[in-house]
């Protein structure tokens, strides 16, 4: 579970929940002094951890009692980055040990309630913001976003996590530079941008905008895209306007983890009181958000909420039908890593061989179902050549200039085996194969992905989280419609 060949099991159904508003809760209400609001300082105490094993408990309790929930376990390190650590006093090599340390007690508290919680539990490595979570800050560019978070994402990537989680994210900048952060450590990535009241970012920048962006970096940089996103840290009455107009942007969401509260993010600031706002209300304001965002199904809370917030989440969720929605993918694709230099992707097509090869070498239709719908684009062109020593060119929307994917094709047996060369990373491309192998009128396809370097596999594997996606959309292309 901490490989970044792995699928995140959020990704094909199920509900999870995850904790509250760990700062608010730890400082008003348990007394805790949090300096900068950084929980990661009780690491370095018995006592703290003590209190943070306490803090934890309370929302695993509530999973273990909920019918089919899983777990999203956040680890205490949100303020726990670089910046922040020299900030407190902290050198690099300690902050190193406590993101390590947070983590193990994670795995711990996982170890604790394994047998007790019916879905999977999930350990997610949380990176905040450099600057202020409430405040854009100064304009940010991706590659020093990503110098920035690179020594917390391999410090909780070396420690085991199964994901990394970008929380309150205020601008698509910063949130580029985890996400290839989180790539170049060999892990998925969750993106979590708070939002303003009026459902843009602080940034200035809308929200499906910014998740497109990302996006778009991600296929522009040829790393991993992250997983899915979130919203955080604003009420649903700040983005339910948002997020209520049909785009392929809002099924990348899955997660939210909304404040107590309704008011801004400087009012809010200036407040010397919590405010715990209403549990039922924010749960009503969750369950009303499954419609305009289907793929939703990671649900906790932010500033103010607490277990009780998380509670009444839970309730809504489970009156709502939460196990029909999002329901489990059929005929899941599998992804395994044969070795330190090879992928692996097999899936089952219903189609016989002779249709879905030609979905794979007619450009008119490998364009249709390639990219995933849900990142929003679209090929700028597509041209296939495919015979041995032939050539095919894939050109993506991208910043600030398009991107294109190319190579060769070493060998073509219609209608049974497809071997090319994939050389926009230069010497570090993969050798794809793909053989087609009939199965009752159906198509076993394995598609195996040679890495000339255990690096260069986790520097590209990441984008095997939307293949699942890309599958579906080659199954329903050939089981459905006329390829003519």
């Amino acid at each position: 579970m901490s490989s970044s060949s792995f699928r995140l099991p959020q990704l094909d159904g199920g509900w999870y929940l995850t904790d509250g508003g760990i700062e608010t809760v730890l400082i008003y209400q348990d007394g805790v002094d949090l300096p900068e609001f950084a929980a990661f300082v009780l690491m370095e105490t018995t006592g703290g951890q003590d209190t943070l094993r306490r803090y934890y408990r309370r929302y695993l309790d509530i999973a273990a009692a909920a019918s089919g929930a899983g777990f999203i376990l956040e680890s205490p390190t949100w303020r726990a980055g670089i910046d922040w650590g020299a900030k407190l006093g902290f050198d690099a090599e300690a902050m190193q040990r406590i993101n390590a340390a947070a983590v193990v007690l994670m795995k711990d508290l996982r170890t604790e309630y394994a047998s007790r919680i019916a879905g999977p539990i999930v350990i997610s490595g949380c990176i905040g913001p450099r600057g202020d979570g409430y405040v854009a800050g100064a304009p940010m560019d991706p590659e020093d976003a990503r110098r920035a978070h690179q020594p917390q994402a391999d410090a909780l990537a070396g420690a085991g996590v199964d994901q990394i989680t970008a929380i309150t994210m205020t601008s698509s900048a910063e949130a580029m530079g985890v996400a290839r952060a989180a790539a170049r450590a060999g892990r998925a990535s969750a993106i979590s941008f708070t939002v303003e009241t009026d459902g843009t970012l602080p940034s200035g920048e809308l929200l499906g905008a910014a998740i497109q962006a990302v996006d778009a970096d991600a296929a522009a940089s040829g790393h991993a895209a992250p997983a899915y996103y979130m919203i955080n840290c604003a009420h649903p009455t700040h983005f339910e306007a948002a997020v209520s107009h049909a785009a392929p942007w809002r099924e990348r969401i899955h997660g939210l983890r909304a404040n107590a509260s309704t008011l801004s993010h400087a009012e809010l600031d200036a407040m010397t009181q919590l405010d715990s706002g209403n549990p039922q209300e924010l749960a009503d304001g969750y369950r009303r958000l499954r419609t305009p965002l289907p793929r939703l199904n990671v649900l906790g809370g932010c500033c103010g909420t607490d277990h009780r917030h998380v509670a009444a989440m839970c309730e809504a969720w489970l009156v709502a039908g939460s196990n029909s929605q999002p329901s489990p993918t059929k005929n899941r694709t599998t992804v395994e890593r044969k070795s330190e230099r090879e992928l692996v992707v097999t899936r089952t097509i219903h189609a016989p061989p002779r249709i879905v090869f030609e979905a794979w070498t007619r450009a008119e239709l490998f364009q249709r179902w390639w990219i995933p719908k849900s990142l929003g684009m679209t090929l700028l062109s597509c041209e296939l050549d495919v015979r041995v020593g032939g050539g095919y060119r894939l050109v993506f929307p991208a910043s600030p200039e398009p991107m294109a994917f190319h190579g060769r094709y070493l060998e073509v047996v219609v209608p049974s085996r497809l071997v090319w060369t994939n050389e926009e990373a230069g010497g570090n491309g993969q050798v794809t194969t793909v053989t087609f192998e009939e199965s009752a009128d159906k198509t076993l396809l394995v598609m195996h992905d040679l890495y000339p370097s255990k690096q260069a596999l986790e520097e590209g594997a990441g984008g095997t989280d939307a293949i699942d996606e890309t599958f579906n959309q080659l199954d329903e292309l050939v089981a459905s419609a006329s390829l003519s």
